[in-house]
């Protein structure tokens, strides 16, 4: 298994790459284009909140990406805070808010980070920024279909295997009984639930399933001595960023 270092430098790296091309074909439509200091505004869309380390490595790498050419850019970040808050109330409520916030500003491109961003553009992003286009990433529930009226949109798409990961927890660990699971109540988080979900009776032969409701990374690592998860050999298989 990659280091969390490893892993981050790997995150980074394809943001750079990924930006660095969409970039070209944004900003770089000919050579006058190129050529000009007029400075372009990009807002940066996170579904989450300043320090949640998976979002921060995309916005670093963003940042790092954008910076490499001669092109100034103002890149501005807004943080909806959808791993705190999820209703769809709150998301009504952040509309009206940036309704207001974002009424006199104009971007010319917007990123847009994660499930629930990409979800809130396609619902009022023409409300809210108006012929801009929108490009996404980090999005694991998607449909084409999804943007059939949404022309300005493009994007990357997370691809994961859930069922290779359960090979290979039963080739490396071939003692292992149970696999312990954990989902958040986010956007991404359910759509990985759904797919585990369809996923659980091909393997229910070889594994127990085990969800951790409620349970936090700390339980989970240093269990009380009424939840000893660890007493046998176990795999926990954790669908989190």
């Amino acid at each position: 298994m990659a280091s969390n270092h490893q892993t981050s430098t790997l995150t980074k790296n394809r943001i750079m790459l990924f930006m660095l091309v969409i970039g070209f074909f944004c900003f770089g439509h000919n050579v006058q284009a190129a050529a000009t200091t007029e400075t372009k505004t990009v807002l940066f869309l996170n579904s989450y909140h300043a320090g949640y380390k998976w979002s921060d490595d995309i916005y670093d790498g963003i940042k790092s990406a954008l910076n490499t050419g001669d092109q100034p850019i103002n890149l501005q970040v807004e943080y909806m805070d959808t791993q705190r808050s999820t209703d769809s109330q709150y998301l009504e409520s952040l509309f009206e808010t940036y309704q207001y916030k974002f009424k006199n500003r104009r971007y010319d491109l917007i990123i847009a980070a994660d499930d629930t961003a990409l979800a809130f553009l396609l619902d009022y992003g023409e409300t809210l920024f108006p012929g801009t286009p929108v490009v996404f990433c980090g999005v694991n529930y998607f449909d084409p279909e999804m943007l059939n009226q949404h022309a300005l949109f493009t994007g990357v798409i997370e691809g994961f295997d859930i069922g290779a990961t359960l090979d290979v927890a039963r080739s490396l660990h071939p003692d292992t009984e149970t696999i312990y699971y954990l989902v958040d109540d986010t956007k991404t988080g359910q759509a990985i639930m759904l797919e585990f979900s369809e996923l659980i009776p091909r393997y229910s032969d070889q594994f127990n399933f085990v969800r951790l409701d409620g349970a936090s990374l700390d339980e989970i690592i240093n269990p009380p001595p009424y939840r000893p998860i660890w007493s046998k050999t176990r795999c926990l298989w954790c669908p989190l960023r």
